[in-house]
């Protein structure tokens, strides 16, 4: 249920919640969540009175972790009701850590759920009336999700933030990287396979290649040849060396383009996504690798 009922004596319904939208602010080594909650006074009895109210956060399906998150705490106390009829809206915030946004997505199959319980009392005739547990279930929808975690800088931190490409100097590495911000995205809606594909692309786009233009083993063993004797007479560096790692890395995101040769799974897709990013992030600007 997207709405909550606040009782008060024998009135049961004297005021109702109900949550409008969620969204996401980034901090420092924290997020914060903040949900716009509808407060409407139904019955008189709620008119003009004075509400002190606060809460408690969790969500669904969290493992053994638990659903706790934390509180839910709004700068605006006492809330002071409208008439009957009217409402009001009150901006509850409660804070995430980066290792919370992990354990949601660790366990997230498509949606996430979030419980809000909120509790507190009425100021009535200057007498502290209580009320506990106004129960809100609030379901975010994966594409909403995931634009909050976009919000949040969620996956910058764990991968590497890559610079926005200058495309006026390097139309390859501009592809790329854009290859890699979908990528990324797949990846956060849990496709694996497309993931590596637009991982595949990314590979080849930053050398000005198709991603079908596709490797072989013996490919990556002769890529590996030439830099050796390439090092026998001259001193190779970094530089030189990326390319038959992003050689030997297209080989692997090539089984994107293949399904049938083997389905990618999480790992598979996390652990390219980590090292295209560094490989990325390593290669020069357009005077690398061509």
């Amino acid at each position: 249920m997207n709405e909550a009922w606040i009782a008060v004596h024998a009135e049961h319904n004297a005021a109702r919640l109900s949550v409008k939208s969620v969204g996401a602010r980034r901090g420092v080594g924290v997020s914060q969540l903040f949900f716009r909650v509808e407060v409407a006074t139904r019955k008189e009895i709620g008119e003009g009175k004075p509400l002190w109210i606060g809460g408690e956060l969790g969500a669904k399906n969290l493992g053994p972790t638990g659903s706790y998150l934390g509180a839910l705490r709004t700068q605006i106390q006492p809330i002071t009701l409208p008439e009957r009829g009217g409402t009001k809206d009150v901006e509850f915030v409660t804070d995430l850590s980066d290792t919370q946004l992990q354990v949601i997505e660790d366990h997230r199959t498509s949606s996430v759920v979030f419980d809000l319980d909120f509790a507190g009392h009425w100021l009535i005739d200057g007498s502290p009336i209580p009320f506990w547990s106004a129960h809100i279930e609030y379901e975010i929808k994966q594409s909403d999700w995931i634009a909050i975690l976009e919000q949040t800088g969620y996956r910058r931190l764990l991968l590497v933030e890559l610079d926005l490409p200058d495309t006026q100097q390097s139309g390859n590495r501009a592809l790329a990287l854009r290859y890699f911000a979908e990528a990324r995205r797949h990846y956060l809606e849990h496709d694996w396979r497309h993931t590596v594909e637009s991982l595949r692309q990314a590979l080849a786009a930053i050398v000005g290649k198709e991603a079908e233009d596709e490797y072989t083993e013996e490919d990556v063993r002769a890529s590996i040849r030439e830099l050796r004797r390439a090092a026998g007479t001259r001193n190779v560096g970094y530089m030189e060396r990326y390319e038959p790692v992003r050689t030997a890395l297209k080989f692997l995101c090539d089984l994107g383009g293949h399904p049938e040769a083997g389905e990618a799974s999480k790992t598979d897709a996390y652990a390219a996504l980590l090292m295209v990013a560094g490989l990325l992030h390593g290669l020069p600007a357009p005077s690398g690798v061509a």
